[in-house]
C-alpha cells in the first residue's frame, strides 16, 4: 500500500484544482452570455493573484457589491467601468475590456496542464503498480 501513496497523492493534488476550474468556467460563461452595465470602483486590493476591484452596480433596480480581478493597476477607486454580468446571477461579473482570450490561454497553461499531468501520472502509476503485482 505504501507504494501507492505517491500516485494517490498526485490524484488528490490534481483534484484540488477543481474549484479553480469551476470559477474559470463561470467566468467564461459571463464573457459569453453576460449583459453590460456600468459599475463604480469603490476599493482596490492587491494580492498574489494581482489586483481585485470592489465595485457597486445596479441591475433591475437592485444594488450589488462584488469583487472582480483586474490585471495591473489600470483601474482606480472612483472609476466608472463597464462590466459583464449574468442576468440569472448578477453577482457573477467580469470587467468588459479585459483581454479574455489571453486569460483563457494563461489559465489553460498555468492551471489545467499541471493538473492534467498530475492526474494522469497518478492513474498510470496506480495501473502499473497493480499490473506488476498480478
Amino acid at each position: 500500500m505504501k507504494e501507492l501513496l505517491k500516485p494517490i497523492l498526485c490524484l488528490i493534488l490534481s483534484l484540488l484544482f477543481l474549484p479553480y476550474a469551476a470559477t474559470y468556467i463561470d467566468k467564461v460563461e459571463v464573457v459569453n452570455n453576460g449583459l453590460e452595465t456600468t459599475a463604480l470602483v469603490t476599493k482596490m486590493h492587491s494580492g498574489r493573484a494581482g489586483y481585485l476591484a470592489d465595485v457597486q452596480y445596479i441591475v433591475d433596480n437592485n444594488r450589488y457589491v462584488s469583487s472582480m480581478r483586474v490585471k495591473g493597476k489600470n483601474v482606480n477607486v472612483g472609476d466608472i467601468v463597464t462590466i459583464l454580468y449574468l442576468p440569472e446571477h448578477p453577482d457573477q461579473i467580469t470587467l468588459k475590456n479585459r483581454n479574455h482570450a489571453s486569460d483563457k490561454l494563461s489559465d489553460l497553461l498555468v492551471v489545467s496542464f499541471p493538473a492534467v499531468l498530475l492526474f494522469f501520472y497518478g492513474v498510470i502509476s496506480i495501473i502499473l503498480k497493480v499490473i506488476r503485482k498480478s
